[in-house]
């Protein structure tokens, strides 16, 4: 069992059925349903369950190997990387700042994140790719003295969390969603896995805004002149035309209606707004 998800260890359990698991010292195993998860090395605990994802996968395999491409090629211009991870967190300091207790970061890869948080924070990274614990990563420590270490690292989907319940004060989700298989199911499961009262960060790229959004000080102030005239343009043809929004490759297509359908009675919507150039919703668990 690695050492790095220790604080954690306790609170696991199978991510398909929830049943109790056992360790050895290169397999987890499910006392209930038999479930096995090798694993292959000590740096991180693997419990992805490769044949749940592959029944209802649609391209997501295609689209998660698009995503870690993308973000090996942005390794190759170390300036280039800094400024992007200043770019995407740095707006979210503040919030960041206030967080405390158990914190699980959904696709939350190398593990900005800590940089930003307080000591008394115990945080964990759950993702599907294992690239993000290359050391390849250490050459942005000067910049982030945080990645001068692995984060706490289990192998894993927000679909089929291995945790249980009431685990959790704080759920994050930084443009996660838009890459997973079923947003729906992760709703689900990051509600099981928060205490009462635990609060989910999510973060949308490729998100339709409001006419409203249009005319909110926190929009115009994000956004330059040039990129807000573009997204009036498109958000005209959205409306008018019948276009549909546009999304990247590696995304998929989401709406406000299809949030509010997620969130259903599980969570108390507390703040929409645009934090840096990203759609961000804060919820509250039932």
């Amino acid at each position: 069992m690695t050492s790095t998800t220790q604080p954690f260890v306790n609170s696991l359990i199978c991510p398909v059925c929830k049943g109790k698991i056992e360790y050895t010292d290169d397999m987890i195993s499910c006392l209930s349903c038999h479930s096995q998860f090798p694993q292959p090395k000590k740096e991180y605990i693997n419990l992805l369950p490769h044949e749940a994802i592959n029944k209802k996968e649609g391209n997501w395999q295609e689209r998660q190997q698009e995503m870690e491409l993308w973000y090996k090629d942005l390794l190759t211009d170390i300036n280039s990387a800094v400024s992007l991870f200043k770019h995407d967190y740095a707006p979210f300091s503040d919030y960041f700042a206030k967080l405390s207790g158990n914190i699980l970061d959904l696709g939350g890869g190398v593990g900005v994140v800590r940089h930003y948080l307080p000591e008394n924070c115990n945080y964990i990274v759950v993702d599907p790719s294992t690239d993000w614990l290359s050391s390849d990563w250490n050459l942005l420590s000067k910049s982030y003295p945080c990645l001068a270490e692995k984060p706490n690292f289990i192998m894993g989907v927000g679909e089929f969390l291995m945790f249980n319940d009431n685990s959790f004060d704080s759920v994050l989700a930084f443009w996660s969603i838009n890459h997973v298989n079923d947003p729906l199911k992760v709703f689900k499961e990051v509600q099981r896995v928060l205490k009462p009262g635990g609060k989910f960060l999510v973060v949308f790229e490729d998100m339709e805004p409001w006419w409203s959004d249009f005319l909110s000080s926190s929009m115009r102030r994000q956004f330059e002149q040039e990129r807000l005239k573009e997204m009036i343009d498109q958000k005209i043809k959205s409306s008018l035309l019948g276009n549909k929004w546009p999304v990247q490759a590696d995304h998929i297509f989401i709406t406000d209606k299809d949030i509010k359908e997620w969130i259903n009675n599980r969570f108390e919507k507390i703040n929409r707004q645009w934090i840096g150039t990203y759609l961000t919703y804060e919820f509250k668990k039932n």
